[in-house]
């Protein structure tokens, strides 16, 4: 998994959606509205299905929905990465994304957001 570009496209979509992903006061990876999580966003349709709700993002069927769709392996590195972004999405305020999105950034690239191409 390239990190940088996986961080560059959640980074875009979570700033582009400017909301969350949610169902029943539940985060999901892909809600009936068409929104989606920081994680669903890398799961393509025909690899994700609604059994996945609910599951942690680094349990097996999420990171092999995941590591499918990108066609890719996740190691554990990546897996951190994941958990970070999706704690981003879930746990955050959306007013706050960006913010957090710039110290994730700044933590594991050394990098601001516009250094790695987000410019939302």
């Amino acid at each position: 998994m390239k990190k940088k570009q996986v961080f560059q496209t959640v980074a875009t979509h979570l700033l582009t959606q400017n909301s969350k992903s949610i169902a029943i006061d539940m985060c999901q990876y892909q809600s009936d509205d068409g929104k989606q999580c920081a994680v669903g966003v890398l799961i393509d349709s025909k690899n994700y299905w609604p059994d996945l709700e609910g599951k942690a993002t680094d349990s097996i069927e999420v990171i092999e929905a995941v590591e499918q769709s990108l066609d890719t392996h996740i190691t554990k590195s990546d897996r951190e990465l994941l958990c970070k972004l999706q704690d981003i999405h879930d746990y955050s305020t959306v007013e706050g994304w960006r913010s957090q999105l710039e110290e994730l950034s700044d933590r594991e690239f050394n990098k601001t957001l516009e250094d790695l191409g987000v410019s939302v």
